[in-house]
């Protein structure tokens, strides 16, 4: 019995030391599960980290864009201000100038009537002078 006993006592121990050893296998598999677990979640937060960081550039390089364009606008809207400026202000010397053409016109008509009227009077004073002296004569 004795022989018998260390048989089965070697038996178990074998049976143990297998289950041992699939008990070390399954706690490796599941170790290398875990682990396998951990870096697919690693990866799938850089993913995450990625997307999120192309987000923000995606929206940082929008937000440039319409600062562009609104500097844009405001650039034309400046230029058009000043044009309508440079425009009125054109218009303004030209009226200036075709009203001092208008009083210079004026007043030429005016000496040019003077020297006729004066014109005149000396032909009358100069017929009165003449009748005076046929008068006289």
């Amino acid at each position: 019995m004795d022989v018998q006993e260390e048989e089965e006592e070697e038996e178990m121990e074998e049976e143990e030391m297998e289950e041992g050893e699939e008990m070390e296998e399954a706690e490796m598999e599941e170790a290398e599960m875990e682990e396998a677990e951990m870096e697919e979640e690693e990866m799938e937060e850089e993913e995450e980290e990625e997307e999120e960081e192309e987000a923000e550039m995606e929206e940082e390089e929008m937000e440039e864009e319409e600062i562009q364009r609104n500097t844009k606008d405001t650039q034309t809207a400046t230029d058009l201000l000043v044009l309508s400026r440079l425009l009125d202000s054109a218009r303004e010397e030209e009226e200036e100038e075709e009203e001092k053409e208008e009083e210079e016109e004026e007043e030429e008509e005016e000496e040019e009537e003077e020297e006729e009227e004066e014109e005149e009077e000396e032909e009358e004073e100069e017929e009165e002078e003449e009748e005076e002296e046929e008068r006289i004569c």
